[in-house]
């Protein structure tokens, strides 16, 4: 049979985003780096299944079908980063160049095209492979279609229609009914209550269908009974929302299709877009290649591995293969990144380091931490699922009462996820003042909602809500789905993603797991440690304003640190003139908000806007604050100085961020470069610091011989897992080793817990 390639422009575009950390611009300064990933899954692809004819599909402008059923379908979904929205034109030039189809139709979705394409080649004879990371389309596999899906490492997961019904026990088709009973909060799909993805599948797998369960409906046990009956009109609507449409106008004539193969791809026409876009070491990838094109790795005059691209992934590759990971290797993608060099081998990136003073950084620091990030990625973080489980079902529950309160307060039933609807029920119907419209109805965004705090009694309980929702299907329901065959979950880290130097976490994102309150203790002890084993957490005490005192020199700061006093107290005695045991919870709070808004370069009417006072009286909150602390206002003025005449700002141990926008003739564009010159040499110092301080604990309890292991970095605090026996040494040690990790006027301090749970160490 002759086969097809069909892939999904959007999902791929994401995925090679936010998959490719490093920086990536092409020689006009472009940000190329979702084009590069793409291009590269293409030519993947194209080795793997050697088609005869291929497709990309994308989402059109503007609403589908879906949106006009039913307006809260993805309401909550953000819009893509400017950097990424500016590259799918760019894709769609690439494809061009490569003579590949580009698809898409008005009215329709990515998914339907695929599907409507698939059915019409299917039927045509050929096999069809559809590569895409969306677990929707699994629904459209079929005799002769499959569904390959990406994975960030190793190879593809391929589903045909015998491997699906071995792995979910229902057929293809039969996942429509199985996502219109669980929903989908990435969609804002609302399920069937208390019917989650695991219920959902024994249901189908067991009546094959929402109607037959619902006719056995007497035989289910109460919970299920209760769920599956009260919200069936849910379920059954629900069906049209998740059913990929097959027979879509997808444009493509099957009896006449051109001939895209791996040969026909490669032309003149994507060469040269490859030279533009800068993509020069890919030519091969393609069946050619450009002349003075890097290699992919560079290796040595005795053969040996002198630099590579990705260090992390071939340090976790050679020990999955069972062999030792070969030492002293340059990573090309860390040193791109710390001197923003595009291109360039281990001769030149060396050159950079050295030029920008960041070699000390790169060997000391960014480059030690790498194998560290590998054992910490592969090592994971327990998770008791069932308590997952039951901390989702409690925020629905307290969802569903927050909507009935909504209700009874507003005197209007409606979806309250719907941006369009809250507009009109709060501006509308409520005539509540300050509405700011927008081309989609009145703006309910946050900002909008803050404005609205004390002019109605609903809107807290809104606020609320939507904080809850989101908790429920970005944390209880999507770290359900994370959990690996071990029951533990496994983020992947990078050093190449924020302009800080701050570590990020993705795949999925620990780092943001709620900290504070009670969700934030609840979702920790979902965190558990392996039996016989102890959590330790470790927490830098107020790391960035103690950088803030060194680096300012500001002798007031430095002693009320020295002094062992509570900062924020101490900082809202002097700037409200109050005795220190006589500071209110609301001064200490203020202060607090004070401290990290000089750290962020918050204005006046920022910090208006998070302490609900006046412009005025923030603006003499900040005044207050800088007559007690003088030098932090001359530092932080002497860096917005420094950045405007240099162009860039450093940290205490030479990171360099450029920041061009600072002499920007735009008022916005500088005030944030200005931000961005204040903020990162105190932010990166710290990030520099518990980089430093994870090398050192690494270090330390591999020499003492001890079984504990790093497993999370969350900013300014480490959690690792230690043997019962071995903990209390182990976070002596922990403490010790960060406390040593800088020597700063306002010296370092960790708080250090142990406990079997995440929340019960911190």
């Amino acid at each position: 049979m002759p086969k097809a390639l069909l892939m999904d422009g959007n999902n791929l575009l994401h995925r090679a985003f936010h998959g490719l950390h490093s920086p990536l611009t092409a020689p006009g300064g472009s940000d190329v780096r979702a084009v590069f990933g793409f291009a590269k899954t293409l030519g993947k692809f194209f080795a793997d299944v050697s088609p005869d004819f291929a497709a990309v599909a994308f989402d059109p402008p503007g609403p589908t079908f879906r949106h006009l059923m039913d307006d809260a379908y993805k309401a909550t979904r953000q819009s893509a980063p400017p950097e990424l929205a500016g590259q799918f034109s760019i894709a769609r030039e690439l494809l061009a160049a490569m003579g590949i189809p580009a698809v898409s139709a008005p009215g329709y979705e990515a998914d339907d095209m695929l599907g409507s394409l698939a059915a019409s080649l299917a039927a045509a004879g050929y096999s069809v492979a559809v590569v895409s990371g969306d677990r929707d389309l699994l629904q459209i596999i079929s005799e002769n279609i499959s569904v390959l899906q990406p994975k960030n490492h190793g190879d593809p997961v391929e589903y045909t229609a015998e491997s699906f019904e071995r792995a979910y026990g229902v057929a293809p088709a039969q996942y429509i009914d199985v996502k219109a009973l669980m929903g989908d909060a990435s969609d804002n799909i609302r399920g069937a209550r208390g019917i989650g993805e695991k219920t959902a599948f024994s249901l189908i797998k067991k009546y094959g269908s929402i109607e037959n369960a619902l006719a056995h409906a007497g035989d289910l046990k109460s919970a299920a009974r209760k769920a599956l009956t009260e919200d069936a009109d849910i379920a059954l609507s629900n069906r049209k929302l998740v059913t990929i449409v097959t027979d879509a106008p997808h444009g493509v004539d099957v009896s006449r299709l051109p001939r895209v193969t791996r040969e026909t791809i490669y032309n003149d026409s994507s060469r040269a877009m490859f030279e533009r876009l800068g993509f020069r070491s890919m030519m091969a990838l393609f069946g050619g290649q450009a002349e003075d094109s890097p290699p992919e790795d560079e290796y040595g005059p005795d053969g040996s591995l002198k630099a590579t691209d990705d260090l992390k992934a071939l340090i976790k590759q050679c020990r999955r293969d069972g062999v030792e990971p070969p030492e002293g290797v340059f990573d090309r993608s860390v040193a791109r990144y710390l001197t923003g060099v595009r291109g360039g081998g281990y001769a030149e990136l060396n050159a950079a380091l050295a030029e920008t003073g960041m070699d000390r950084l790169y060997y000391d620091v960014e480059l030690p931490l790498v194998p560290i990030l590998a054992d910490m990625e592969e090592a994971g973080v327990l998770a008791d699922g069932a308590a997952l489980e039951a901390f989702g079902e409690e925020l629905r529950i307290s969802t569903e009462a927050l909507q009935a309160e909504i209700y009874g307060l507003t005197g209007e039933t409606f979806n309250i996820s719907s941006p369009k609807q809250l507009g009109e029920v709060l501006f509308g119907k409520l005539a509540l003042k300050g509405g700011r419209k927008t081309k989609n109805g009145y703006s309910t965004d946050q900002d909008a909602l803050e404005r609205l705090i004390g002019k109605h009694p609903a809107i807290p309980r809104i606020m609320e809500f939507r904080k809850l929702s989101k908790l429920k299907s970005s944390y209880a329901v999507g770290l359900l789905s994370a959990i690996g065959p071990d029951g533990r979950i496994r983020t992947t880290f990078s050093q190449t993603a924020a302009a800080t130097g701050r570590l990020s976490s993705q795949n999925p994102n620990l780092q943001s797991v709620p900290v504070r309150g009670r969700v934030g203790a609840r979702f920790r002890e979902t965190f558990i440690a392996e039996p016989g084993n102890l959590l330790i957490d470790a927490d830098y005490n107020q790391i960035e304003l103690r950088v803030l005192a060194h680096l300012s020199g500001d002798d007031a700061l430095i002693e009320a640190f020295r002094s062992g006093a509570d900062i924020h107290r101490l900082t809202a005695s002097q700037v409200f003139l109050t005795p220190y045991d006589e500071v209110t919870r609301e001064q200490r709070s203020a202060a607090k908000a004070v401290n990290f808004g000089i750290v962020y370069g918050k204005s006046a009417f920022s910090l208006s806007r998070d302490l609900d006072i006046t412009v005025i009286e923030a603006a003499r909150y900040i005044e207050g604050y800088f007559a007690r602390y003088p030098k932090v206002r001359a530092f932080l003025d002497s860096l917005a100085e420094a950045a405007r005449e240099l162009g860039y700002v450093t940290t205490l141990m030479g990171r360099r961020r450029e920041i061009p926008e600072i002499n920007a003739s735009k008022h916005n564009e500088r005030a944030s470069g200005e931000r961005a010159a204040m903020n990162t040499p105190i932010q990166g110092s710290a990030a520099d610091i518990i980089k430093t301080a994870m090398i050192r604990v690494a270090g330390r309890l591999k020499r003492e011989g001890v079984e504990t292991r790093l497993l999370l970095q969350i900013h300014d605090e480490l959690l690792l897992e230690s043997p019962e026996s071995e903990a209390e040494r182990a976070a002596a040690v922990v403490k010790e080793e960060m406390e040593g990790a800088a020597s700063l006027l306002a010296p370092l301090s960790v708080e250090v817990g142990i406990g079997g749970t995440w929340a019960e160490a911190h």
